[in-house]
């Protein structure tokens, strides 16, 4: 399946809904996902992310994000998929599409800006990430 990825808009990475089973699920991920967390008192961190909510992107597969990924700025794709919508914890999907295109781990939405921070401003590789969540028995970061 070709599709588009929306260009990438400074250090934002993009999140991805692939799945269209539940809209209000839907909407607690993404908000979620870009929430404001306060870490210090000075200032928040926030998930620097373009949110689209297209179904044309209903059901692609990683294989696909990784097609339209290449040649473009983008370094890592969050997918909110079924799998997202259906657990309770709702993981989002992370896929490499830059070091090792096809690698993924899952990142609940209240992590999103760790995860997304580091990998846009090149603190931490996905690999490093990948491997953190390898750590755990679900191969999500928490």
């Amino acid at each position: 399946m070709a599709i588009t990825l929306p260009a990438p808009v400074l250090d934002f990475s993009v999140l991805i809904r692939s799945d269209f089973s539940d809209d209000d699920v839907w909407e607690e991920v993404r908000e979620a996902a870009v929430a404001e967390v306060w870490e210090t008192p000075s200032e928040p961190f926030v998930a620097d992310l373009t949110v689209v909510d297209d179904d044309a992107f209903d059901k692609v597969s990683v294989n696909d994000f990784v097609s339209a990924a290449e040649g473009s700025d983008h370094s890592v794709v969050f997918v909110a998929d079924a799998k997202t919508m259906s657990d309770p914890d709702h993981p989002i999907l992370a896929i490499d599409t830059s070091e090792e295109p096809g690698a993924t781990f899952r990142v609940v939405p209240s992590s999103m800006w760790a995860v997304q921070n580091n990998v846009a401003l090149g603190n931490l590789f996905f690999s490093e990430l990948a491997e953190q969540a390898r750590q755990t028995s679900d191969n999500t970061i928490r």
